[in-house]
């Protein structure tokens, strides 16, 4: 009686045409993708998609409770997202050189041993790679013990080398850094000194005694040489004497005070001398455990700002690390309060907690005697006074006492540099309203404005508290700064803390991230490096960061920040005075269309100033995890992706390439095009040939 009708997911026939079998209801012409034959009434089973489910899904998919990957009966897309290791849509894309895990979001280590490119490489799922001379574990994201040197640190250090607060030899080669010790010499100290002076090889006593005599009669026919040579010449001299003193007051003074700079190869090896002595000069102060505060303006780590394109351009990863290293801390200072019993729990991290000298101390009331502990500290600007207040992200046992000190404080200004939530972990809690307002403590937060950045959002806050006027803060966020790494690129960060100095305030600015020490230091030594940078022609870092940790530990966390913040540098001192405001902007076009020294325009000036600073990030040959370097970018060796470049050297790089969908054998996944983002948001545009 033909009650039954055909499945939907019949393959339609023509018109007039039965879809399906008019007495078993199989479907004439098959079945739609994603569904089983005859019927076509069922969806492919767990594993299988396609025409006839007859392809199964990517072993990479992501798979359910019983091991089974999971992907869309239909077109086979991995529902649930990709196992680690794997891109694109099915996952059935390695993920680039460099980059492994989950969504391909990790750097593998820099220590991990380079490809011909360069390039560290490591297992694309598990990140685990060979490691570099002087460190160690799977993913060779240690250094060698103490004591520890060389492939796998599986040397250990010459008895010779001479300890210093732990310190015995270069984890990566052996070298004994401190020196060594009494009788013994060269860069192992493996050469025995003997009592007279010399190595413990014999020399006999005649050659000795033959070379003395010869030295002594070849000094005395010098002598005799010179002494006649000087009576000749007195006499020529002492007329000469008075023309030459009344030329110089004639006119040629100025060159006592203007010496002609050097010439590019002598002043190379000046610098790479000065690098050296820069080192060893580190080392003798991380040696001796001292920590001086007050830096002298003339130290060895000084980089005038003349040379400081060159200086980035010779230096590399490891001697980061190696300066790094050796930057001291505050061994003298005392955390007592912050170890109290009553105060452990408010701090997030065990090993870091607020100096007794200059955390911030919360007022005593009737609400809260006896309890003014907060993990946040007082730190020095540029100027040795206070500017910034440096603090973890408030928890949620501890958001009160946040707002408490920033209404006590009277601060203006927040600066947050860490995201809510981070790879599923929970890293700050939030203490401003989504909208409206919210209470915390005694206090009512509410939220007046919100404006949305690709990088960052400005947020303005009103805080409330009866019997109080209302004190109004602008909270700063940066978005785009991974944990204990760095941004993808020096200028979104400098793009922020431009925004931030265009709000003057005379307050210490509270600036936080989770912890309070790695982004929150680098952020605040940027700060202080341009206020140096503008005000005395050079930048020091190093001493910079040293300054930073006699207030809180650890500021500046990484060598990776420590490397970073040099780019960082030398990209906001490029950047001086080019904020302008819409009042100054007919006066700032006057100034780009006049023209310089060099004959082009200011506007030109600036503009190859620019591209020479992006031709040195592309012609760093290190794997920098704050430099995507020009090899990490579509190398496809197949004639049909070469062939869909207009130009063979204008590549995208992978880092911002858009993977097609259309992944069959002769359309490929690869177009040449790069997302840009715009000025509110990321990957919002494309940029193709």
């Amino acid at each position: 009686d033909c009650k039954f009708n055909c499945s939907q997911f019949c393959i339609a026939g023509n018109i007039g045409t039965a879809a399906c079998d008019n007495k078993s209801g199989a479907c004439l012409k098959g079945c739609q993708d994603g569904y089983m034959p005859s019927l076509c009434d069922k969806i492919c089973s767990p594993g299988t998609f396609g025409k006839d489910c007859q392809f199964t899904c990517s072993q990479f998919c992501k798979t359910d409770a019983s091991g089974t990957p999971v992907c869309d009966h239909v077109n086979g897309t991995c529902l649930n997202g990709c196992q680690d290791g794997y891109l694109t849509s099915m996952c059935n894309l390695n993920c680039p050189i460099g980059k492994f895990g989950q969504n391909c979001n990790f750097s593998c280590s820099p220590f991990c041993v380079a490809n011909k490119q360069n390039i560290a490489e490591c297992n694309h799922a598990t990140g685990k790679c060979e490691c570099q001379y002087g460190y160690e574990t799977a993913w060779c994201n240690k250094s060698c013990d103490a004591g520890k040197y060389g492939q796998q640190c599986g040397s250990t250090c010459s008895k010779n080398c001479l300890v210093v607060n732990s310190t015995y030899c270069s984890h990566i080669n052996g070298t004994c850094l401190q020196g060594c010790q009494t009788g013994y010499t060269d860069h192992f100290c493996d050469k025995f000194i003997s009592e007279n002076g010399g190595n413990d090889s014999d020399v006999p006593v005649g050659i000795i005694v033959g070379v003395i005599l010869g030295l002594v009669a070849a000094a005395v026919i010098v002598v005799v040489i010179a002494t006649i040579i000087w009576r000749r010449r007195k006499t020529k001299s002492s007329q000469n004497n008075n023309n030459s003193f009344n030329s110089m007051n004639n006119g040629s003074t100025a060159a006592l005070n203007e010496p002609e700079m050097p010439k590019r190869e002598k002043s190379q090896k000046v610098s790479n001398s000065r690098d050296k002595e820069n080192i060893e000069a580190a080392n003798d102060v991380a040696a001796a455990g001292i920590y001086y505060n007050d830096v002298p303006e003339v130290s060895p780590t000084v980089i005038q700002l003349k040379d400081l394109g060159m200086f980035l351009s010779s230096h590399s990863i490891p001697f980061y690390q190696e300066q790094f290293n050796v930057i001291p801390s505050n061994n003298e200072a005392t955390t007592e309060v912050a170890e109290r019993p009553e105060n452990k729990i408010k701090n997030r991290y065990k090993n870091i907690w607020a100096y007794d000298h200059s955390r911030v101390n919360l007022m005593s009331s009737d609400n809260h005697k006896q309890d003014d502990y907060i993990n946040a500290s007082h730190i020095q600007g540029y100027n040795g006074q206070e500017s910034f207040i440096a603090s973890q992200g408030p928890m949620k046992r501890t958001t009160g006492d946040f707002v408490r000190m920033i209404w006590e404080q009277n601060t203006e200004e927040i600066v947050m540099l860490t995201n809510l939530i981070e790879q599923g972990k929970l890293k700050c809690e939030r203490y401003w309203p989504e909208d409206g307002e919210m209470k915390v403590g005694e206090i009512t937060v509410q939220l007046t404005t919100t404006q949305v950045f690709a990088d960052y959002t400005i947020r303005k806050l009103k805080l409330r508290k009866d019997g109080h006027p209302d004190h109004l803060v602008t909270h700063f966020h940066f978005t785009a700064w991974p944990d204990k790494d760095v941004p993808q690129t020096p200028w979104s960060l400098v793009d922020f803390e431009q925004r931030v100095a265009s709000y003057p305030t005379s307050k210490p600015i509270v600036v936080h991230c989770s912890a309070g020490v790695g982004r929150t230091g680098t952020f605040i030594a940027l700060r202080n490096i341009i206020k140096q940078a503008e005000d005395k022609g050079y930048l020091d870092i190093f001493s910079t960061v040293q300054k930073l940790r006699y207030d809180r530990i650890n500021m500046v966390q990484t060598s990776t920040q420590y490397g970073f913040l040099h780019r960082a540098a030398q990209v906001a001192i490029l950047c001086m005075g080019t904020t302008v405001t819409s009042n100054d902007r007919q006066q700032r076009i006057s100034y780009l269309d006049k023209t310089s020294q060099t004959g082009l325009t200011n506007m030109e000036q600036e503009f190859k100033m620019i591209c020479n600073l992006k031709n040195d990030d592309e012609d760093d040959k290190e794997k920098n995890e704050y430099v995507n370097d020009a090899s990490n970018v579509y190398q496809n060796s197949q004639n049909m992706n070469r062939q869909k470049n207009r130009l063979s050297n204008i590549i995208p790089k992978l880092l911002y390439a858009p993977v097609l969908q259309c992944e069959t054998d002769y359309l490929g996944d690869y177009i040449n095009a790069v997302f840009v983002q715009s000025f509110r948001k990321q990957n919002q545009q494309f940029l193709t040939a």
